[in-house]
């Protein structure tokens, strides 16, 4: 089970971290990054890669309809930054980290690689994810 998410540069969250039990509720104002919370988790789940390799994330695909990098970056952003994300989780005994270059703020494409873990330990990762279920609120 996912214990911990961090994030960087995502959105409204310009440096977040989050516990996860396995109730978790997510509550507080509006833009202060609920949504975005969901929408990050949704769109690990959409291009969930094998840890060795570099993926294209597309920004506009299945659930989600983000726009550009222009629209992902943290609204304060000089541009230069990149978006990580970091999970902590039972299933490897490191950090699975994601990393997102902002390179093309027009492009609703984002290269996206993770760091080396346990490939076994990866695809428990992916099944997880994979085993989110997203009800929107245009349900």
């Amino acid at each position: 089970m996912i214990s911990r998410i961090s994030v960087l540069n995502f959105k409204s969250l310009r440096d977040m971290l989050v516990d996860i039990a396995p109730l978790t509720i997510l509550t507080g104002l509006n833009g202060s990054g609920k949504s975005s919370l969901i929408q990050l988790l949704l769109l690990l789940r959409q291009n969930a890669t094998n840890a060795t390799n570099t993926v294209l994330v597309e920004l506009n695909k299945g659930l989600l309809q983000l726009g550009t990098q222009r629209d992902v970056q943290y609204c304060y952003n000089t541009g230069t930054e990149k978006m990580m994300v970091a999970v902590e989780s039972d299933l490897f005994k490191e950090d699975y980290k994601v990393e997102m270059p902002f390179d093309n703020p027009t492009s609703d494409v984002i290269t996206m690689s993770a760091t080396e873990v346990d490939l076994d330990a990866n695809f428990r990762m992916i099944e997880y994810l994979n085993g989110i279920q997203y009800i929107s609120a245009e349900r």
